[in-house]
Protein backbone atom coordinates (compact mmCIF):
# COMPACT_ATOMS: atom_id res chain seq x y z
CA UNK A 1 0.00 0.00 0.00
CA UNK A 2 2.60 2.14 0.50
CA UNK A 3 4.20 2.41 -2.65
CA UNK A 4 0.52 3.36 -4.03
CA UNK A 5 0.74 6.61 -1.48
CA UNK A 6 2.38 9.12 -4.16
CA UNK A 7 3.41 12.57 -2.91
CA UNK A 8 0.24 15.50 -1.67
CA UNK A 9 1.28 18.54 -4.16
CA UNK A 10 -2.24 19.77 -3.75
CA UNK A 11 -5.10 20.31 -1.31
CA UNK A 12 -8.38 21.38 -2.53
CA UNK A 13 -10.24 22.51 0.63
CA UNK A 14 -9.85 22.27 4.45
CA UNK A 15 -12.21 23.64 6.50
CA UNK A 16 -14.46 22.92 9.32
CA UNK A 17 -16.11 19.39 9.58
CA UNK A 18 -19.61 19.59 8.11
CA UNK A 19 -18.79 22.08 5.91
CA UNK A 20 -19.35 20.11 2.82
CA UNK A 21 -18.19 21.39 -0.99
CA UNK A 22 -18.82 20.53 -4.61
CA UNK A 23 -15.72 19.51 -6.57
CA UNK A 24 -15.46 19.40 -9.78
CA UNK A 25 -14.26 15.40 -11.37
CA UNK A 26 -10.79 16.84 -11.46
CA UNK A 27 -10.18 18.18 -8.01
CA UNK A 28 -11.96 14.96 -6.28
CA UNK A 29 -9.54 13.08 -8.18
CA UNK A 30 -6.63 15.08 -6.58
CA UNK A 31 -8.49 14.49 -3.34
CA UNK A 32 -7.69 10.48 -3.73
CA UNK A 33 -3.99 10.47 -2.80
CA UNK A 34 -5.16 12.36 0.94
CA UNK A 35 -7.98 10.08 1.09
CA UNK A 36 -5.84 6.98 0.46
CA UNK A 37 -3.38 8.02 2.82
CA UNK A 38 -5.61 8.93 5.29
CA UNK A 39 -7.55 5.68 5.11
CA UNK A 40 -4.93 3.52 5.45
CA UNK A 41 -3.04 5.32 8.65
CA UNK A 42 -6.54 5.00 10.08
CA UNK A 43 -7.65 1.84 9.03
CA UNK A 44 -4.10 0.20 10.47
CA UNK A 45 -4.42 1.96 13.83
CA UNK A 46 -7.83 0.43 14.34
CA UNK A 47 -6.98 -2.78 13.20
CA UNK A 48 -5.94 -3.98 16.53
CA UNK A 49 -8.82 -2.72 18.65
CA UNK A 50 -11.14 -4.46 15.78
CA UNK A 51 -9.35 -7.53 16.04
CA UNK A 52 -9.72 -7.66 20.49
CA UNK A 53 -13.43 -6.39 20.51
CA UNK A 54 -13.83 -9.58 17.74
CA UNK A 55 -11.87 -11.85 20.52
CA UNK A 56 -13.78 -10.34 23.45
CA UNK A 57 -16.81 -11.29 24.95
CA UNK A 58 -19.68 -8.91 25.31
CA UNK A 59 -20.32 -9.71 28.77
CA UNK A 60 -16.31 -8.70 29.22
CA UNK A 61 -15.76 -5.15 30.88
CA UNK A 62 -13.12 -3.95 28.73
CA UNK A 63 -15.54 -4.08 25.94
CA UNK A 64 -16.28 -0.63 26.76
CA UNK A 65 -13.43 0.40 27.04
CA UNK A 66 -12.48 -1.28 23.76
CA UNK A 67 -15.75 0.24 21.86
CA UNK A 68 -14.60 3.75 23.26
CA UNK A 69 -11.29 3.27 21.43
CA UNK A 70 -12.91 2.01 18.19
CA UNK A 71 -15.39 5.20 18.25
CA UNK A 72 -12.63 7.49 18.81
CA UNK A 73 -10.47 6.01 16.43
CA UNK A 74 -13.63 6.08 13.43
CA UNK A 75 -14.80 9.60 14.83
CA UNK A 76 -11.21 11.62 14.20
CA UNK A 77 -10.73 9.80 10.59
CA UNK A 78 -14.95 11.23 9.50
CA UNK A 79 -13.77 14.53 10.89
CA UNK A 80 -10.98 14.27 8.66
CA UNK A 81 -12.68 13.54 5.91
CA UNK A 82 -15.45 16.41 6.52
CA UNK A 83 -12.64 18.63 6.95
CA UNK A 84 -12.15 18.00 3.08
CA UNK A 85 -15.47 18.92 2.30
CA UNK A 86 -16.61 14.95 1.61
CA UNK A 87 -19.09 13.07 3.20
CA UNK A 88 -18.15 9.83 5.30
CA UNK A 89 -21.18 7.55 4.63
CA UNK A 90 -19.86 4.36 5.98
CA UNK A 91 -16.10 3.40 7.33
CA UNK A 92 -13.96 3.93 4.46
CA UNK A 93 -16.59 4.94 2.38
CA UNK A 94 -16.39 8.39 1.04
CA UNK A 95 -18.86 10.80 -1.05
CA UNK A 96 -17.55 13.80 -3.21
CA UNK A 97 -19.99 15.66 -4.08
CA UNK A 98 -19.30 16.96 -8.00
CA UNK A 99 -22.90 18.82 -8.49
CA UNK A 100 -24.77 16.26 -10.21
CA UNK A 101 -24.23 13.43 -7.48
CA UNK A 102 -21.23 11.55 -5.63
CA UNK A 103 -17.91 10.43 -6.97
CA UNK A 104 -18.10 7.21 -4.46
CA UNK A 105 -14.80 5.86 -2.79
CA UNK A 106 -14.19 2.85 -0.77
CA UNK A 107 -10.93 2.11 0.70
CA UNK A 108 -8.96 -0.29 -0.38
CA UNK A 109 -9.72 0.66 -3.80
CA UNK A 110 -6.94 3.04 -5.80
CA UNK A 111 -8.90 4.47 -8.07
CA UNK A 112 -12.26 6.72 -8.23
CA UNK A 113 -13.95 4.77 -10.47
CA UNK A 114 -17.84 4.77 -9.19
CA UNK A 115 -20.83 7.55 -8.70
CA UNK A 116 -24.68 7.58 -7.85
CA UNK A 117 -26.83 10.25 -8.29
CA UNK A 118 -28.14 11.69 -5.38
CA UNK A 119 -31.52 10.20 -5.07
CA UNK A 120 -30.08 6.54 -5.37
CA UNK A 121 -28.93 4.52 -2.98
CA UNK A 122 -24.88 4.74 -2.48
CA UNK A 123 -25.51 0.80 -2.90
CA UNK A 124 -26.78 0.86 -6.24
CA UNK A 125 -23.23 2.83 -7.43
CA UNK A 126 -21.97 2.89 -10.98
CA UNK A 127 -18.71 2.85 -13.31
CA UNK A 128 -18.12 6.23 -13.80
CA UNK A 129 -18.02 5.20 -17.62
CA UNK A 130 -21.57 4.17 -17.20
CA UNK A 131 -22.82 7.46 -16.85
CA UNK A 132 -23.81 9.99 -18.97
CA UNK A 133 -22.55 13.63 -17.25
CA UNK A 134 -22.78 16.94 -18.28
CA UNK A 135 -20.08 17.86 -20.47
CA UNK A 136 -19.13 20.37 -18.05
CA UNK A 137 -18.09 17.34 -15.71
CA UNK A 138 -16.44 15.11 -18.11
CA UNK A 139 -12.74 14.31 -17.27
CA UNK A 140 -11.95 11.00 -18.59
CA UNK A 141 -10.81 10.55 -22.19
Amino acid sequence: MKQLIKSIDHIVHIGPPGEYQIYSLSEAQQLLNLLLKLTYYSSIELQPIQNKLKRTLSCDPRISLLSSQYETLVRRWIGKVERLGCHAKDLWWVDIDIGEGYICWKYPEIRMEYFHYYDEEPSKRKKLEEIDLSPDLAWFE
